[in-house]
């Protein structure tokens, strides 16, 4: 008689186990698809979302993030630009194109943002005037590859 109830408390136990592993699976996915989506709308919708979305975004366009050559800031794709110059891969035009045009949308990214900081009354202090950054990648590869 033990026996059988002691049985049956371990199948139920092992179901309420496998029955806690399956739904929480199912709240990790779920949470992966409702994390970012409200992330997007705080940052989309309300006014400290944008700031520190423009923050964000204009520190992204200057500097890069960490991740080695995979994301670099204006200064380091000029430094890029340079070493290219210097190496003469086979590949040096399309690799100076596609140098051209990431450092393009980045500058235009910092710039977006940099006046979005503006019109909201932030301090960019912490930020270089954007009149004082090379247009093109020509102009910084002059001024960052002396250095």
């Amino acid at each position: 008689m033990m026996t059988w109830m002691l049985e049956d408390k371990e199948k139920k136990f092992a179901e309420e186990d496998r029955q806690a592993k399956v739904g929480g699976c199912i709240a990790l996915v779920l949470l992966a698809f409702i994390i970012p989506a409200v992330c997007w709308g705080l940052a989309t919708y309300t006014s400290g979302g944008q700031i520190i979305k423009a923050h964000a975004l204009t520190y992204y366009a200057y500097n890069g993030l960490p991740l080695g050559n995979l994301t670099p800031g204006l200064i380091e794709m000029a430094k890029q630009s340079c070493q290219l110059d210097q190496t003469q891969p086979a590949n040096i035009k399309e690799a100076q194109q596609q140098l051209t045009q990431k450092y393009d949308s980045q500058i235009k990214l910092y710039h977006e943002n940099w006046n979005k900081l503006k019109s909201l009354d932030q301090d960019t202090s912490r930020y270089q005037d954007p009149g004082q950054i090379p247009g093109n990648l020509a102009s910084a590869k002059i001024i960052y590859c002396a250095r």
